[in-house]
């Protein structure tokens, strides 16, 4: 499944929950955030998995959107996270 991409509202407090929720991902943070390849397309993409779901994809360009967006909320180690996965994708795409 891939999550949507939502402009992320000014006018609500941003909290961890809201700029996940507007990314298309669960409130929660995710118990895993990963580079993923698309066997159907073969792209690269980000995985968020949860212990209670399916796992969701998203773009690189949304991803990097999000770990802005978590930065800009002091949501640092999940920023990290997403980071991490992105330059993992990018460089598993240029192999």
């Amino acid at each position: 499944m891939t999550a949507a991409i939502v402009p992320l509202p000014t006018s609500h407090p941003l909290t961890l929950s809201a700029v996940l929720a507007h990314s298309g991902l669960p409130g929660t943070p995710p118990a895993l955030v990963e580079a993923h390849r698309n066997h159907r397309h073969g792209l690269w993409r980000i995985k968020f998995s949860y212990d209670d779901g399916e796992p969701l994809s998203m773009e690189a360009a949304q991803a990097t959107m999000l770990a802005g967006h978590l930065r800009h909320i002091g949501e640092t180690d999940l920023a990290g996270e997403v980071e991490t996965a992105l330059l993992q994708a990018e460089r598993f795409r240029k192999m």
